[in-house]
């Protein structure tokens, strides 16, 4: 085994995980995966590359002289209950590793998943149907307690670090203290954190779209896909919501979304101890 440590990022799925892997791997000390997500954690049956072991794993990184943690990011670690066992495998082959969880408001989250999921997936076309669904992806994976709780039950609360890179101001400070969690040595090269990246964006989702063959897409969800283009045209800088009620998502599906995250926002608020009070009162006008 390395004798390197470990950073794994582990979620959640549209928070900005993507924005800090690229940052962090900026710093000399940190050895990225050559590939973001190297699923290693996940079984070969979940599509991934457990069953290959821990020198196929440590051969992933970018090592350098001055490296003294390899870092990787996955949101499918925290993507419970569609992928099982995953704090379990990380606990019995890495020493010690920090582990990274972001989150952001749940509504803005689920939001961003549903239109990733249609403009890059191609697996869904209609709003409501996939919304008002109680047993949801987009409502599981938004379920930080449920989440995180996995991670509890396995490794202790100084080995995971929460951070939100969309709902606060990210001013050095708040950057800082994800580099002191890390032992990051700062003084070999720092590389302020400025903004989110946006290679993964909706915008830039759209051209990625355009730019490939997605013959195979359905008809339902080519028509979807075209409404979309049809109102950010209209309404250029249009936020996630309002896209969602232009694209036809009725009152009575985006009610049963708010009521359901701010329950599971106050859980949260309970199970992390910190309060998150905006990201309720940000769409509490809606109900």
């Amino acid at each position: 085994m390395s004798s390197l440590g470990h950073i794994i990022i582990i979620g959640a799925m549209k928070a900005g995980t993507t924005s800090l892997y690229r940052w962090l791997a900026s710093f000399d000390s940190i050895a990225s995966s050559r590939i973001k997500d190297t699923k290693y954690f996940l079984t070969k049956r979940q599509g991934g590359n457990y069953y290959k072991g821990y020198s196929w794993y440590a051969e992933q990184f970018r090592v350098s002289p001055s490296s003294t943690m390899m870092m990787e990011s996955s949101s499918h670690y925290s993507k419970f209950p569609d992928y099982k066992g995953i704090p379990s495998r990380i606990r019995n082959s890495l020493i010690h590793p920090k582990l990274i969880y972001l989150v952001r408001n749940p509504i803005d989250r689920t939001l961003s998943h549903f239109f990733h999921n249609l403009v890059i997936d191609g697996t869904v076309s209609n709003i409501n149907q996939s919304l008002s669904k109680f047993e949801s992806k987009y409502y599981n994976y938004s379920d930080y307690a449920m989440q995180l709780n996995r991670y509890y039950l396995c490794f202790d609360s100084s080995s995971i670090f929460v951070a939100d890179l969309f709902g606060r101001e990210l001013k050095n400070s708040y950057m800082q203290s994800i580099l002191d969690f890390l032992d990051v040595d700062t003084q070999q090269k720092q590389k302020p954190f400025s903004c989110l990246t946006k290679e993964n964006s909706l915008e830039l989702n759209i051209m990625k779209r355009k730019s490939g063959a997605r013959d195979g897409f359905c008809g339902a969800n080519q028509r979807s896909f075209k409404r979309m283009e049809e109102v950010l045209s209209t309404f250029p800088g249009c936020d996630l919501v309002n896209l969602a009620i232009e694209m036809g998502m009725q009152d009575d599906t985006f009610k049963y979304m708010i009521d359901r995250q701010m329950r599971m926002i106050e859980r949260f608020e309970s199970f992390n101890g910190r309060g998150y009070r905006e990201w309720i009162t940000k769409y509490e006008c809606y109900l």
